[in-house]
C-alpha cells in the first residue's frame, strides 16, 4: 500500500486516532482499525479529519495541500457504513482484514471491498514450545498464551517456567483469572504469591512477586511482604522494585543517589540487582 506509519493513538481535541501514516507524495493517510463490525466508523474518521485538519499537526511531515486519505479497517462491514459512505463527501476505503495461514505461515491479507485489490503481509510469530516436567502443573490458560504472543522465544519460555515454579511450589497455590488483565497466583485473595498483569504499553505480560521488601532488608525493620515488580531479560532478572499498584516506573541506583533524599517519594524503594 506504500503507507509509512507517522504516529499511533494520536490524540486531538478529545478523540484518539489509531493510526496516522504517509503515502509517497507526504500525503495524510488516518487509519481507523476496528476488530469487530462497527456501525459508526464513517463518523470517527470524519470527525479526525477535520480535527486534524483544523490542528495542522506535523506540518514539517505532511502535505495540507493535498487531499487527506481514509481508511477504515475491519474484519466486515455493517451496511450502514455502506450508506453513511454513500452520502458522505469524502473519500473513504474500506479494506476488510482477514489472518490466514499458508504453509504453516501466517497472512495478514487486506482487500479494498470496492475493487477488490489485496494486499498480503507476513506475520512474524514465535511459536510457543512447553517444556513442563510436572504432570501436576495445569494446562496454561489461553490468556496467558495470548500475552505471550509478543515475546521472544526466552521470554515466552521464562515465564512459563516461572509459572511452573510457582504453582509447583505448593498445591494450595491456585491460579485465578482477573478479567483480560491479570492472572493472580495465591492461597485466596488474602495470601498472594505471585501475579502476571499485561501492560498494554509494552504489549507483554509483567512478573509481580510478593517477597520481603527493600525496606525490611536495608533497615533492619521487621520484614515486611510486598509486591515487587520484576524486570526480566530472558531469563535473568535485571531490577526489582517495590510497586504496591500498578506497574511503577523503575528509577536506577544512581538516580536514586542523585536525589535529594527529601525530595523522593515516601515508602518507594527501587534499586539494581546488577
Amino acid at each position: 500500500m506504500g503507507f509509512t506509519p507517522l504516529k499511533r493513538q494520536y490524540a486531538v481535541k478529545g478523540e484518539v486516532c489509531d493510526i496516522l501514516a504517509l503515502d509517497e507524495q507526504q500525503q495524510l493517510v488516518i487509519i481507523e482499525l476496528k476488530n469487530a463490525e462497527d456501525r459508526y466508523v464513517i463518523q470517527q474518521l470524519t470527525r479526525y479529519y477535520d480535527n486534524l485538519l483544523d490542528e495542522q499537526a506535523f506540518l514539517e511531515q505532511i502535505d495540507y495541500g493535498q487531499p487527506v486519505r481514509l481508511v477504515a479497517i475491519a474484519p466486515s462491514f455493517h451496511k450502514h457504513n455502506l450508506i453513511d459512505r454513500k452520502y458522505n463527501l469524502l473519500k473513504i476505503d474500506l479494506l476488510q482484514v482477514q489472518v490466514l495461514k499458508y504453509d504453516e505461515q501466517f497472512q495478514l491479507k487486506l482487500q479494498d471491498i470496492d475493487d477488490n485489490q489485496t494486499w498480503s503481509i507476513p506475520i512474524p510469530y514465535q511459536e510457543l514450545k512447553f517444556s513442563s516436567t510436572s504432570g501436576d502443573i495445569p494446562e496454561t490458560p489461553q490468556l496467558l498464551l495470548d500475552w505471550l504472543g509478543a515475546c521472544t522465544g526466552e521470554e515466552q519460555q521464562a515465564i512459563l517456567k516461572l509459572r511452573e515454579k510457582i504453582l509447583g511450589f505448593d498445591r494450595r497455590i491456585k491460579e485465578e483469572i482477573e478479567g483480560r488483565s491479570t492472572i493472580r497466583y495465591g492461597k485466596g485473595k488474602s495470601k498472594p504469591v505471585a501475579e502476571l498483569c499485561y501492560q498494554k504499553a509494552s504489549r507483554k505480560p509483567v512478573v509481580f512477586l510478593w517477597l520481603p521488601t527493600p525496606t525490611s532488608s536495608r533497615f533492619g525493620q521487621k520484614e515486611l511482604i510486598g509486591r515487587l515488580r520484576l524486570w526480566i531479560d530472558s531469563e535473568t532478572v535485571t531490577h526489582i522494585g517495590h510497586v504496591p499498584e500498578g506497574f511503577g516506573r523503575m528509577r536506577l541506583q544512581s538516580e536514586w543517589d542523585a536525589m535529594p533524599r527529601e525530595n523522593r517519594p515516601k515508602h518507594m524503594f527501587l534499586y539494581a540487582l546488577i
